[in-house]
């Protein structure tokens, strides 16, 4: 059995099972927040000057930003996947991170794979003070 949304043509193959995202908690140094249609432009603030080529280019259009939130965003994402933009504790962000293809299924070993990418605006990279711990 199969299951279609509608709001991004994405196929849930298991939609009663589907992983569930707890929030990020708080850390002394950094604050997490599920990108979403409501704060996909500080994504696209990030990295619209941004001109590194290990940057997805969607990132760097306030178009391409908000697509990509409308479409990775939500409990039925096409991936089984969320994304976190992270800021400093004063306020600052500093990138987002991706988390894709969890799973509960143990049937071909699904719940044994998964992704983690991360990007991090210009600023905080190879800065030993902004290490995430």
């Amino acid at each position: 059995m199969s299951h279609s949304n509608a709001n991004n043509g994405c196929i849930n193959l298991s939609p009663s099972h589907p992983f569930m995202f707890p929030p990020i908690e708080t850390t002394s140094e950094w604050f997490f927040e599920r990108l979403g249609i409501n704060n996909f432009n500080q994504l696209y603030l990030l990295f619209n000057s941004d001109e590194n080529k290990f940057v997805d280019e969607r990132f760097k259009t306030s178009e391409g930003a908000r697509k990509y939130a409308m479409i990775n965003s939500g409990e039925d994402s096409c991936n089984n996947g969320a994304d976190w933009l992270f800021s400093t504790n004063n306020g600052e962000y500093a990138g987002i991170l991706h988390l894709y293809n969890l799973s509960r299924e143990t049937i071909s070993e699904n719940n044994k794979r998964a992704w983690i990418g991360f990007a991090t605006k210009a600023s905080f990279r190879g800065q030993k003070n902004h290490i995430l711990s």
